[in-house]
């Protein structure tokens, strides 16, 4: 109820919440992918912000990523050392995907002046019943 009576311009009750997450961006760090004889992936190994919608995308492609690799050596058409290149590989990409999420995640973030606009200003007048909606269907 605090953060709707904070963001709301008009008074609101909070009734019935479905679903509710809040993300705390970690600390980033380099993530070891592989120790020893352990793999790690997906969210094992790193938090994606959420503003991207990227972190399952990266998880499955690290999963298929290592999963061909380790199909190869166990039938032995690889040698071992190609595992190794699992996490130079998905680290590279693991920090693309960092770099491309700071920006909506700094825009639509706690705190974002962007989303205070656009819930105090411009969300109030289209539930202004005065405000004539004009709504087009394309087929």
């Amino acid at each position: 109820q605090q953060l709707i009576d904070g963001c709301l311009p008009a008074p609101a009750r909070l009734r019935q919440v479905q679903w509710s997450s809040w993300f705390v961006p970690a600390e980033r760090l380099s993530p070891p992918l592989q120790h020893g004889r352990v793999f790690f992936g997906g969210d094992s190994a790193y938090t994606h912000c959420p503003a991207t919608g990227q972190d399952a995308n990266c998880s499955i492609q690290d999963m298929i990523n290592l999963g061909w690799k380790l199909a190869m050596v166990l039938q032995e058409k690889a040698v071992p050392d190609l595992l190794r290149t699992y996490a130079e590989e998905r680290l590279q990409v693991t920090r693309q995907v960092e770099r491309t999420a700071e920006v909506p995640a700094h825009l639509l973030g706690p705190g974002s002046a962007l989303v205070r606009t656009l819930v105090t200003r411009i969300t109030p007048t289209f539930l202004d019943s005065r405000f004539p909606l004009a709504w087009s269907v394309c087929r």
